[in-house]
Order: C-alpha cells, then sequence, then structure tokens
C-alpha cells in the first residue's frame, strides 16, 4: 500500500488549490446492502483514498483555508461494540489520526457541529462537495502481478477446459501476489469474444478456438489492464494468423505514435486507418470505411484509480506521466472469431513504455509460450 507521507504530499498539493475562506468536502462512499445482512464488499471512493489512505467506510474529510492556513480534519464512525462483534474492530480517533497522518480526527456525528462551527469562524463563502465518484510503483506492480498472471494462464490453457478454468490460472497468481482484480476477467473463447463485455465465463473451449482474454490485477487501489487473444490448442490456424497480425500492426503504430504532446484520441484513428488498409489488402472490405463492420468500440483510455479513469476527452494530448490503454480489436461472428489486443502504457519524455510488454503479443512469442508448456 502506499505510505502514509505520499497520501500526505497529496493533500498538500490539494491545500494549494484552495483559496482563502474555501472549503472542500470528500466522501470514502458508504457500503451498500446486498440483501439482508449482507454486504457488497467495500470499495473506497478513489479520490477520498488518494487524499488520504482511508478505507473506512462512512469516513469524511474536509480541509479549509482561513487567512492564510489550510487547515484539514477526518471524520470516522463512532466505536460501536455491537457492530464490533459481526465487522472487526473499529478505528479510534487517536489511531486513525497516527494511521493517515491527520491531527484533527472526530466521529461522524460530531461532523455537522464541528463543519458550522468551521464555517461561522473562518467566514466560509465556497463549499466544493466531491460526490463523484498515480503513483507508479504502485502501478507498476499492479502491471508487473498482470504479466506473471496472464503468461501463467497462457502456459496451462488446454481445449476442453471451461473460460472459468483458465480464468482460474490468472485468479490464482493475482490472489498468491496479494492483489486484487481491477475488473471482472473476460475469458471469452470462440464466438463469445464478438461479445464485447462478455462475463459468464462458462462455455468450454473447443480445440481450434481462439480464446480472447480481458483482465487485469489491482494493486493499492492502481489498476492494470490488458487484452490477449490466445489459440485454445496452442497454434493459430493460418486464417487467424492472418486476422491477428492485422490487430497486432494496429496496436503497434498506435503505439509508436505515443508521446508527449499527441492528441490521445488520434492514437485511435492511426490504428483504425492501418487495420482497414490490411483489410482492404486481403479483400475482407473494398473501402477503408467499411472497417466499422469488424471495428466496435475504442481503442483506449486512461487507467488509474479507476479502471477506465478520469480525463477523456476528444481533444485531450498526452503528457508525461500519464497511463493510459490502447486497445484496438476486430470481431468476425460469422467465423466465430473475436481479437484484441491491449496494453498498458507509460507516457514518457519522449515516447512511451508499455508496462505490460512481458505478455506476449507476436504469433511466435504466442505460440513458443504456450507450445513450451505442452511438450512439459
Amino acid at each position: 500500500m502506499l505510505s502514509r507521507e505520499f497520501h500526505g504530499s497529496r493533500r498538500a498539493l490539494y491545500h494549494e488549490i484552495l483559496l482563502d475562506k474555501q472549503m472542500a468536502v470528500m466522501f470514502a462512499g458508504k457500503q451498500k446492502r446486498k440483501a439482508g445482512d449482507e454486504y457488497y464488499p467495500f470499495s473506497v471512493y478513489r479520490n477520498f483514498y488518494y487524499l488520504t489512505g482511508c478505507e473506512e467506510p462512512e469516513a469524511v474529510y474536509l480541509a479549509y483555508r482561513f487567512e492564510g492556513k489550510t487547515r484539514e480534519a477526518l471524520f470516522i464512525r463512532r466505536t460501536d461494540e455491537k457492530a464490533e462483534v459481526y465487522e472487526g474492530r473499529r478505528l479510534r480517533p487517536e489511531e486513525a489520526g497516527e494511521k493517515y497522518g491527520i491531527v484533527q480526527v472526530g466521529y461522524l456525528d460530531e461532523m455537522d457541529e464541528a463543519v458550522c462551527g468551521i464555517m461561522g469562524r473562518a467566514k466560509i463563502n465556497t463549499l466544493w462537495l466531491d460526490l463523484e465518484e498515480k503513483r507508479m510503483e504502485e502501478h507498476r506492480r499492479a502491471c508487473a502481478v498482470t504479466v506473471s498472471a496472464v503468461n501463467y494462464m497462457a502456459r496451462n490453457i488446454r481445449p476442453g477446459m471451461t473460460e472459468s478454468q483458465m480464468e482460474a490460472y490468472f485468479d490464482f497468481i493475482v490472489k498468491t501476489r496479494g492483489c486484487g482484480h481491477a475488473f471482472a476477467t473476460v475469458a471469452a473463447a470462440g464466438k463469445n469474444a464478438c461479445i464485447l463485455h462478455y462475463e459468464a465465463n462458462t462455455d468450454v473451449a473447443e480445440d481450434g478456438d481462439l480464446v480472447l482474454f480481458d483482465l487485469g490485477a489491482r494493486s493499492g487501489y492502481y489498476c492494470a489492464d490488458v487484452s490477449r487473444t490466445f489459440p485454445v490448442n496452442g497454434k493459430f490456424t493460418e486464417r487467424q494468423r492472418r486476422l491477428y497480425e492485422i490487430v497486432l500492426k494496429g496496436l503497434q503504430a498506435a503505439i509508436e505514435a505515443a508521446y508527449p504532446g499527441q492528441i490521445k484520441d488520434d492514437l485511435q484513428k492511426i490504428s483504425r486507418q492501418v487495420m482497414a488498409r490490411e483489410l482492404v489488402r486481403i479483400g475482407m472490405i473494398r473501402r477503408e470505411e467499411e472497417i466499422d463492420r469488424y471495428y466496435l468500440h475504442g481503442s483506449g483510455h486512461f487507467i488509474g484509480l479507476y479502471t477506465h479513469d478520469v480525463g477523456e476527452s476528444p481533444k485531450n494530448r498526452l503528457e508525461e506521466n500519464m497511463v493510459f490503454t490502447l486497445e484496438p480489436g476486430l470481431y468476425f461472428p460469422e467465423e466465430g472469431i473475436g481479437i484484441r489486443i491491449e496494453d498498458t502504457l507509460l507516457v514518457t519524455e519522449n515516447g512511451c513504455e508499455v508496462l505490460t510488454a512481458g505478455i506476449p503479443k507476436t504469433v511466435e512469442e504466442i505460440e513458443a509460450l504456450m507450445e513450451a508448456e505442452i511438450e512439459n
């Protein structure tokens, strides 16, 4: 997990944004009830976590500036001995203060009175509420675990397995490395790969199928996101190879064009144009615009504390240290073939670094990885 000092440094930057007589309030979020006394697992609001490091449900953080000085406070749930029998021990204010590096910590039921007092004393005239729902060390770890998990899975998939059995190999590495999942895994064999958000993962992968995986690990709430398409039996057919390499060319062209100052959405245009030309060349389409029959989604997104993180805009330009994905794909339902190849990338001073480059992408690399395991 990220250190107390890191979160403190983020708050210090956040405080610089506040003007005199302004207050900002941020919420951790509430745990949602599933049924009866059962709750969904709590997932803290990422902006709140980024500033505080706190993962306590219902917690509230506030900061305000008065007479040139910024003050802050954290409010947490009150001690409840009955609830602790079921949920475990709750943090006390003094413990929370030490853990998160925030001097003033109180209980939630004291917050209204405290805020009213602050607003009067500090003459607050502007209140900012964050009601919506990157640090590279954690991000690199999420990508590294994803690389290990995907490669382990690729070495173990076989014809006759269910999609969920293949997925389980990925899960094993993710969980043994102490990580979580960035999102629900897509493991789509054959025609299922043409369903873009397929999540059932229950069908059997037959000999001769391609299987499309879209998955990623999460470390300290930082996410990785990759897609790979593998032949279940370890060998691409000639037809599969030809279509796969068209998608790969589209991805490689976009990666080569990714650098600071580049309009991010133009990378999709680059991969689309490359794939369209290739489809014309092999006679799949007659005009480049006909690629829309087979290219069904965008080609990447920003990624951070959420898999699809904030910042998307048609004219957004890449900046150094941004993290994003590229994911061109082509889908041929009449042939039962869906192909998507995706990497997580870091924008560097002069280009970009592929953080998930350790997962094979070329036909030769994939077949070599899978063949070595089958022979053993």
